[in-house]
C-alpha cells in the first residue's frame, strides 16, 4: 500500500507522524490487540487516517473487524481519526472522474453495509445493490444458502435512512 508514494513505515510508534489504519493485521484480532498502542498515540496526539471506515468485513462467513473499529475506539480514546472512503462522498467523485463519468445513471454501488456501501451511494445520487448475506446476514434472517426474511428485511430497510435500490442474497460470478 505504501509502495511508490514516498512514505517510511516506522516500528514504534514514538517515530510516527500519522497513523494509516487499514485494518488489523489478522482476521481474527479485536481492538484490545491495537490498545496500548492507540493510547500512545493519543497521548502524543499522532492524527490517525482511516483508509476504510468499515466497522466489520465478512471473511470466510465469519464477521472480522476492519479499520473503522480502530479508528472508532481511537477517537473514543480522545484520538484525532481523518475517515476516508465509504461512505464520504469525496472518494465516489475521485472515482467518477478517474473513470471519466459523468452520467451517474449508469452506475450501480454493490456492497453488503447499509452504514458504507449504501449511505455512501445514496449520499451522492447513484443506485445500490444491498448483498444480504454480507455483514447483515444474521440481522436478516439468513440462513444456509436461503433468501432473506422478507418481512424482516423490509422491516429493518424501512427503519434505514439508507435503504438500497435493490437486495441481492449473494453476488457470484
Amino acid at each position: 500500500m505504501l509502495a511508490g508514494i514516498g512514505l517510511q513505515p516506522v516500528a514504534e510508534i514514538a517515530a510516527a507522524d500519522f497513523i494509516l489504519n487499514t485494518g488489523p493485521w489478522g482476521w481474527e484480532e479485536n481492538a484490545a490487540r491495537y490498545e496500548a498502542v492507540m493510547q500512545a498515540a493519543q497521548r502524543r496526539d499522532v492524527p490517525m487516517i482511516c483508509a476504510n471506515p468499515d466497522l466489520v468485513v465478512s471473511h470466510g462467513g465469519r464477521l472480522a473487524i476492519c479499520a473503522g473499529t480502530l479508528a472508532q475506539r481511537y477517537e473514543a480514546l480522545g484520538g484525532r481519526v481523518r475517515w476516508q472512503g465509504k461512505p464520504f462522498p469525496s472518494v465516489y467523485h475521485t472515482c467518477f472522474a478517474l473513470l471519466g463519468i459523468a452520467d451517474k445513471r449508469r452506475i450501480l454501488a454493490v456492497g453488503d453495509s447499509l452504514r458504507t456501501d449504501i449511505a455512501g451511494a445514496r449520499g451522492v445520487g447513484i443506485d445500490s445493490l444491498l448483498i444480504a448475506a454480507g455483514i447483515h446476514a444474521e440481522e436478516f434472517g439468513l440462513r444456509d444458502g436461503e433468501a432473506p426474511d422478507p418481512a424482516r428485511l423490509a422491516a429493518i430497510l424501512a427503519r434505514s435512512d439508507n435503504a438500497p435500490r435493490l437486495v441481492m442474497t449473494r453476488f457470484a460470478w
